[in-house]
């Protein structure tokens, strides 16, 4: 009987041992875990005002359902981060929000009194990150120096206190447009938004902000987005009073000095723009650009060195469309949008149009000026840089600089492309026998009344 006792003894002695070799680690340390896909960074649970009104998602991502949607100006908790995520909890519900359109209790909001610079340091000597509207709403985190820290449309960098107020810029203030059929306003810029509510056909709203090719705008006291496409500058029941736009090939203000214009048209490679800048730089030239809207909405980067460099931006069209081929509507949107797209960039609107394949008509034209287009800019060269072929003849980088020199003439309008590799390589050439031909560069803008 001992021994019966002694061997079971033996026997769970050696079966523990099986059993803490298998599960036991030989090696003290933390045990690991499988990482989760998106981290919860948990922190002390803090305080924070919304910004705008925002919704409140079942997880880390616009790809989870709505739970609520939190009015703005209403404080939450917020719990940890997963990313660019919040998790909070708001009016006993736990969910996420998207940090960006949080702001500390301690932070506070100003109002730019100008088209207004953000830039990546405090200073003009810093990169534009974007261009905040007139009457825009910022929150201010750091007011040490005469440049603030701010935070605007999910971005945050630098802006001039001196164009910041903590007064708002009142309705009055605001541009107006008018709806020029029934029109949907949605909780952001495009069809796949829902839908807030309908405005009447002829009903007034303010514009808000402009940096997407919707408009934001305020109706009533709801905001939200609309497309431009319907809006317009004249009330109901009055007829619109812009003058049609006028088609000019060449400058029309006289000038004592020898003068011309180069432009360049479409769209380019980075590479491309910025050889034709080193190029106008190297001789002093300032140049006027009609990129489509779509590449300005694209290449905000590109446009902002166009213009850093002294040079015009102006409008051909969003979509490189023939206008003489569209329908009122849809010469209005091709304007508007492009329009937006330029504003949101360089915080100005053009006032010029170059219609694509120069196709025009008294339609167009009269539209256009009621958008408020002063001209339509044409051109009195065109090397064809374009082209491989034209009437039979192959175009080379010499014909494009031939053609643009020996027809240039006084307050002239040369057309060239951005992504023509002929003018990329041939400008050089055509900007020195320019001058010394006795030839100043200068912007349409320059030229005209």
């Amino acid at each position: 009987m001992k021994a019966a006792n002694a061997f079971c003894r033996v026997l769970v002695f050696t079966l523990f041992l099986l059993l803490s070799a298998a599960f036991l680690s030989p090696h003290p340390g933390p045990i690991s875990l499988p990482t989760a896909q998106n981290p919860l960074i948990v922190e002390a649970s803090e305080v924070k005002i919304t910004t705008a009104n925002l919704n409140m998602r079942t997880g880390p991502g616009t790809g989870y359902a709505v739970i609520t949607v939190i009015q703005k100006g209403s404080q939450v908790t917020v719990n940890g981060y997963s990313g660019d995520w919040a998790k909070v909890t708001y009016s006993g519900k736990n969910g996420y929000a998207h940090s960006s359109y949080l702001k500390n209790e301690s932070s506070t909001v100003r109002y730019t009194t100008a088209n207004l610079n953000m830039r990546t340091g405090p200073g003009t000597s810093y990169a534009v990150i974007l261009v905040i509207p007139k009457g825009a709403e910022v929150i201010v985190t750091d007011t040490s120096s005469t440049w603030y820290k701010v935070s605007y449309a999910g971005k945050s960098g630098y802006a001039s206190s001196s164009y910041l107020t903590a007064t708002a810029t009142s309705s009055a203030e605001l541009p107006v447009r008018y709806t020029t059929a029934d029109l949907n306003l949605r909780t952001g810029p495009g069809t796949s938004y829902s839908i807030i509510l309908t405005m009447p056909k002829g009903s007034k709203v303010s514009v808000l902000d402009t940096k997407y090719a919707w408009p934001k705008v305020r109706y009533g006291t709801r905001e939200g987005y609309a497309s431009p496409s319907y809006l317009s500058t004249t009330p109901p029941g009055e007829t619109a009073t812009g003058a049609p736009a006028a088609a000019i090939r060449k400058g029309n203000v006289s000038s004592s000095t020898k003068r011309i214009a180069l432009t360049f048209d479409d769209y380019g490679s980075a590479a491309q723009i910025r050889s034709i800048l080193s190029s106008l730089k190297s001789y002093g030239a300032k140049a006027t650009f009609f990129p489509n809207g779509d590449f300005v909405k694209n290449n905000p980067s590109l446009i902002r060195e166009i213009t850093a460099g002294g040079h015009s931006v102006e409008s051909h069209t969003y979509a490189h469309k023939d206008l003489t081929t569209l329908s009122d509507a849809q010469i209005r949107e091709q304007i508007r949008l492009a329009k937006n797209a330029i504003y949101s960039v360089t915080g100005k609107y053009p006032s010029m149009v170059r219609p694509p394949y120069g196709a025009y008509d008294t339609r167009t034209r009269t539209i256009a000026g009621e958008e408020g287009v002063r001209y339509f800019v044409l051109w009195s060269v065109d090397t064809s840089d374009w082209a491989t072929v034209r009437d039979g003849v192959t175009i080379t980088t010499d014909y494009v600089i031939n053609t643009a020199v020996n027809n240039a003439s006084q307050n002239g309008i040369i057309l060239m492309h951005m992504h023509s590799s002929k003018t990329v390589s041939g400008l050089p050439t055509i900007l020195k026998r320019l001058r010394d031909a006795g030839y100043q560069f200068v912007t349409v803008n320059e030229m005209v009344n």
